[in-house]
């Protein structure tokens, strides 16, 4: 339940630099323009992710996450992108984009942070808006700027991977086909593109996955709430 953890990360992994935000790059170029030395790369693989509080979820849509972030007490205090490797001895490398939440309202934002608030705050809703994700959670991960969140204070860092994009650089809602167990076309045409799910903050601080809900014959379906226990 969050409420006692005094920080909570949204962090997102794209392989494909380009989608980080504009708006990163217009603060202090020491908060994104930073490579992951070999030394911390090695320590970040070989050592401990923190306590898995929410195993990996696919295509999870979080529209709602800032609102009840900001509705629980949490606020925007940083954002840091660092370039990382993909693994050991390999040329490829991917963007993490890291955006901190802090519940003291006496935790000071880093620079730029408070004078590009709604600008950061519309790009990251952007993200979460715009696509789907594998999201998992984690409490107390370790690679956590130490500066930031001290050591022993809890926190928690909600994992967006995976990502798929629903909406086209037209502005309309993708497309997507059913298949069979075969993996061959059913149906006449292409679907609209759905989440399979749902990331849901209650306002006790419950993190909540929520099913998409089918609806059949103008009846709504069941809803289904599954808790995860953080």
């Amino acid at each position: 339940m969050l409420g006692s953890d005094k920080f909570v990360c949204l962090q997102f992994s794209f392989s494909n630099g380009s989608l980080v935000p504009p708006a990163v790059f217009h603060l202090p170029e020491e908060q994104w323009n930073r490579m992951e030395t070999y030394n911390e790369s090695l320590a970040r693989q070989a050592g401990h992710s923190g306590d898995l509080i929410m195993p990996p979820v696919a295509r999870l849509h979080a529209g709602g996450l800032i609102k009840q972030l900001y509705g629980l007490g949490y606020r925007l205090v940083d954002v840091a992108c660092e370039i990382r490797t993909m693994a050991l001895g390999r040329d490829e490398t991917f963007s993490m984009l890291r955006y901190t939440f802090a519940l003291d309202p006496s935790v000071m934002s880093t620079a730029g942070v408070s004078e590009l608030l709604q600008d950061l705050l519309a790009r990251l809703e952007g993200l979460l808006n715009n696509a789907f994700w594998r999201i998992r959670a984690f409490r107390n991960q370790s690679d956590f700027d130490h500066e930031l969140i001290p050591d022993g204070v809890d926190s928690v860092a909600i994992r967006f991977e995976a990502r798929v994009q629903f909406i086209n650089r037209h502005g309309d809602v993708a497309t997507e086909w059913r298949r069979n167990g075969a993996g061959e076309r059913v149906g006449e045409r292409p679907l609209l593109l759905q989440p399979d799910g749902f990331l849901d903050l209650k306002s006790t601080g419950e993190v909540v996955v929520r099913p998409r809900v089918e609806i059949s014959h103008g009846q709504d379906a069941d809803k289904t709430e599954v808790q995860v226990e953080v």
